[in-house]
């Protein structure tokens, strides 16, 4: 029997889970404050997340002895996937934070069961923006979709979740990193190999974004990008409209310039 084939026995054998919850065969000691706050700060060996919040669950309980649960069947049900650039070791914080975007819900720590519990509703998204007129919004989990009223597209902002270092003279630096790591990752979907000096320097929110803008590869659209890290909290803002609608870019142009990060 392969070593991943094991861990799947030792995982059907100690967890039941009808939507992702975890049931143990022994009964799991609480945490204390302190030792949840020490839980929560200790960053993984990587960012890998696959599966559902289900099968992810049972890989999390097994490999750290984690336990996730919820007794949503949707929130269970839901592919999971890593926001996380391959250089980036999150905490465990931040990998329940990801989940709970991804799944629209929002954690919570059950000291009777020493199970960390999603559920509805979503946590409030971490930005604020004004509106245009005639714009509406639909929050999707990860990114929110923004919709004028004369155009089937029109702004989405993408949320990825929060970055920190352990090492305070490095916070800048890991920020900019990831910053520039979701520029040029978005921007590579329109033109491969484009590097950061292809860029624009901009300020949104008080911070350096990094502005790129490219044809589409369908005839008359333009795709315009914000991406930024503020407050370790990651965002790019993207826009896709006809190159010719002055309008619809100077609604779009207003709402970037309204965007506030409230974390």
């Amino acid at each position: 029997m392969t070593p991943s084939k094991l861990i799947f026995v030792v995982v059907v054998i100690l967890v039941t889970a009808p939507f992702g919850g975890l049931v143990s065969s022994q009964q799991r000691r609480a945490l204390t404050a302190e030792q949840q706050k020490t839980l929560l700060a200790r960053r993984l060996p990587s960012g890998a997340i696959t599966g559902t919040f289900a099968t992810y669950g049972s890989f999390l309980f097994a490999g750290l002895d984690l336990a996730i649960h919820t007794d949503d069947k949707e929130i269970g049900s839901t592919e999971l996937h890593s926001p996380f650039p391959d250089f980036y070791k999150p905490t465990i914080k931040e990998l329940l934070d990801t989940i709970a975007t991804q799944t629209e819900s929002s954690w919570s720590y059950d000291s009777k069961t020493d199970y960390w519990v999603f559920a509805k509703p979503a946590a409030t998204k971490p930005f604020s923006l004004t509106l245009a007129e005639g714009w509406t919004a639909n929050d999707r989990g990860i990114y929110v979709g923004y919709k004028p009223p004369t155009f089937p597209v029109g702004m989405d902002i993408y949320y990825y979740g929060v970055y920190s270092s352990d090492d305070a003279s490095q916070q800048e630096p890991t920020w900019k990193r990831i910053r520039n790591s979701w520029a040029t990752g978005f921007a590579s979907r329109l033109k491969p190999g484009v590097t950061i000096s292809e860029m624009k320097p901009v300020s949104v929110d008080g911070v350096e974004s990094l502005y790129f803008e490219s044809p589409t590869p369908r005839p008359g659209g333009m795709w315009r990008q914000w991406s930024l890290v503020k407050n370790g909290h990651a965002f790019v803002i993207v826009s896709t409209l006809p190159v010719d609608d002055k309008k619809l870019l100077a609604d779009v142009e207003s709402m970037v310039k309204s965007f506030r990060v409230t974390s």
